[in-house]
């Protein structure tokens, strides 16, 4: 029996907030780059050829600097938690998501 392909769905976290950090920035955001990023879970030229036909985002708000442990031999790390998110910031920036959100067509609209 031949392999058919399958349709992926999936929910990659860190495509909203490499959007917003470079436009922030006035930079170029993943989706226009055409190249294939090597860092960040997905970005667009990994998501068509891996067959991610949709996916769901939740409008993530940092929480200051990201500190990543070093895996251990198994792949495991335990990186520490960041302090709360400041309530101002956090309300300043998800409207900000959303706002890319929309204009990217990636938004559910009513």
């Amino acid at each position: 029996m031949p392999l058919q392909k399958q349709a992926v769905f999936d929910g990659p976290n860190d495509v909203r907030l490499r959007l917003w950090e470079p436009a922030a920035q006035g930079g170029i955001p993943i989706l226009q780059q055409g190249e294939g990023a090597s860092e960040g879970h997905s970005d667009v030229p990994r998501a068509r050829s891996g067959g991610l036909h949709g996916g769901c985002c939740a409008i993530f708000v940092p929480s200051g600097e990201l500190i990543l442990a070093t895996p251990d031999a198994n792949g495991h790390d335990i990186s520490p938690m960041p302090p709360p998110i400041d309530r101002i910031a956090a309300l300043e920036a998800a409207p900000e998501r959303l706002d890319i959100a929309l204009r990217h067509g990636t938004a559910p609209r009513r």
